[in-house]
């Protein structure tokens, strides 16, 4: 805390919270219209033999037009740090 990078110096500093972590998804734009902000949805991390709750917390408001996909950000909790930061998961079933 309290340190100073200048412009000029070649240094990169990257912050990461791992207590909350954020999962991000492309879902086809008909699998994302069954998704509401708050609902809670499984997931599956890579690294940990376990289903994990995530919650989502936005979904793009437009389709991206090349990809016919929705942007989903899902907030999950790592309070007991089990989950690394950067593993890919994959997304249960999503029920209406």
């Amino acid at each position: 805390p309290g340190e100073y990078i200048s412009p000029s110096e070649s240094a990169i500093v990257r912050v990461i919270t791992i207590h909350s972590l954020v999962a991000v998804f492309n879902l086809p734009a008909v699998d994302a219209t069954k998704l509401k902000v708050g609902q809670v949805v499984p997931l599956r991390p890579r690294t940990v033999p376990r289903v994990v709750q995530g919650k989502v917390e936005s979904i793009a408001p437009a389709i991206d037009g090349e990809s016919g996909t929705v942007a989903i950000r899902l907030r999950v909790d790592n309070i007991d740090e089990t989950l690394i930061p950067g593993d890919r998961c994959m997304m249960g079933n999503v029920k209406q």
